[in-house]
């Protein structure tokens, strides 16, 4: 597991191939968690966007009395005159007077109340038709809504797929690479890896093993504490000498 066969230069590749096939993991498994995440929020708005709507509004039964009181006002007032006939010819003129006062009462009165329930259908129908149609647009966008999260939940789904290929496929590359034998196991990881090639990168060290080596140098700042052992940290270190 030395590094005897390679040259400072291939070392030096090698080192930062590793770099770069861990750095890859890493942000595609961020990618991953963070599709994964969204794929949580896509599902819990479409089970919002389907339970959410306003229950169907009931339309007004139309008043079977208008038409009823209005065949009950022509039969009262047929009756009524009848009736004012024979106390004219039985009572007199006084007796017929009454009668016709109190037809007149009866047919007003029948007349307007079939005008009060006819404006009040007639206002209950058109509350109905405005709740109607602010339900059929309220339930159109819901359906809208509903279709466009189905379709990028397919797509989020679909780059969920990807990025997990991508990440198995890298990871691959990445064993191939360690099982060359060429590091040794216990510095095998991203924080090791990224810090090793910094060392190299900087010129600190030139090789991997050796008093003046990056295993060795590597050893003494671990025992230090003064390794960043915090992933964030190690990349932005990296952004400023790649």
């Amino acid at each position: 597991m030395e590094n005897t066969l390679l040259t400072q230069e291939q070392t030096h590749e090698y080192v930062k191939k590793i770099k770069d096939l861990e750095l890859a993991c890493y942000e595609q498994n961020l990618l991953h968690e963070n599709l994964k995440k969204k794929l949580v929020c896509v599902n819990k708005d479409l089970l919002k966007y389907t339970d959410y709507l306003a229950e169907l509004p009931q339309k007004p039964e139309e008043p079977v009395s208008v038409e009823g009181k209005r065949k009950f006002t022509i039969i009262g007032s047929i009756v009524s005159f009848i009736l004012g006939c024979l106390i004219y010819w039985s009572d007199g003129i006084r007796s017929l007077i009454s009668g016709c006062l109190l037809l007149a009462f009866f047919l007003i009165a029948s007349l307007a109340s079939n005008r009060g329930i006819k404006y009040n259908y007639s206002q209950e129908l058109e509350d109905y038709n405005k709740k109607l149609k602010e339900w059929q647009m309220q339930k159109a966008s819901r359906t809208s809504a509903v279709d466009n999260q189905k379709k990028y939940k397919k797509y989020i789904m679909r780059l969920i797929e990807e990025c997990k290929q991508k990440e198995n496929e890298t990871k691959h590359v990445l064993k191939k690479f360690y099982d060359l034998e060429y590091l040794y196991p216990k510095y095998q990881g991203i924080v090791p890896i990224c810090t090793i090639y910094e060392y190299l990168e900087s010129g600190r060290c030139d090789s991997l093993i050796g008093s003046n080596g990056a295993y060795n140098l590597y050893e003494q700042e671990l025992l230090m504490k003064t390794i960043i052992d915090k992933l964030d940290d190690v990349i932005d270190r990296l952004d400023d000498i790649a």
